[in-house]
């Protein structure tokens, strides 16, 4: 039975295509529907990976680093980091493969309670509001917790706020150039979520 992203220890991948690539997970004994692999471009392995992909810009390297302090400041409510990619080529850190996590994003909750209300009854649309509520009062506790071990996320739309049974997990994360200018970047949008919970608590309380 293929290990859990949980039960690893993080490390480094090299490999120079997407075969390479799926049979260095099979060797580590992990599925790999059961984790996401952040990359630039699918381009540099030219192979169709039935994996679950996340794509950007970043530094791959920083952000996995990044990802490993979050981790370690909290691992209930982070993504836990596996491992860095490489290629055979020169080397160099093109992705990283992290915890997959089963629920739905922080948007889709949004969308659900906003937009798609029409065939639920009031019962079922104040069920979800409370889910709602409640999943961006904990980003917020997390967040906040986060920043008093002095470490920040840099990157908070709802996207890479995942929605569990046990709670929410945070992905993908973006460091700016100093922890302090990362922190920053997230008490905005944190300060974003704080005037969207202040909101709801009304339209609940009606």
């Amino acid at each position: 039975m293929a290990k859990t992203a949980l039960a690893l220890e993080t490390g480094t991948i090299v490999a120079k295509n997407g075969i390479e690539f799926l049979l260095a997970l099979e060797k580590r004994e992990i599925d790999p529907k059961s984790v996401y692999f952040k990359c630039k471009s699918l381009l540099y392995f030219q192979y169709d990976l039935d994996i679950p992909m996340l794509f950007g810009k970043g530094n791959e390297v920083e952000e996995y680093r990044q990802l490993c302090a979050l981790y370690n400041a909290d691992p209930a409510h982070v993504v836990a980091p596996i491992a860095e990619v490489k290629q055979h080529a020169d080397g160099s850190v093109i992705g990283y493969v992290m915890e997959g996590v089963t629920g739905y994003s922080l948007g889709a909750l949004d969308y659900t309670y906003y937009h798609s209300q029409n065939n639920r009854t009031e019962s079922e649309v104040r069920e979800k509001g409370m889910l709602y509520l409640s999943s961006m009062e904990e980003l917020v506790r997390v967040v906040r917790g986060l920043h008093d071990k002095g470490v920040g996320h840099g990157d908070l739309p709802m996207r890479n706020v995942i929605v569990t049974r046990s709670g929410i997990k945070l992905v993908d994360p973006y460091p700016r150039e100093s922890e302090e200018e990362t922190i920053r970047e997230d008490l905005i949008v944190i300060a974003g979520y704080e005037r969207n919970i202040a909101k709801l608590r009304v339209l609940l309380r009606s």
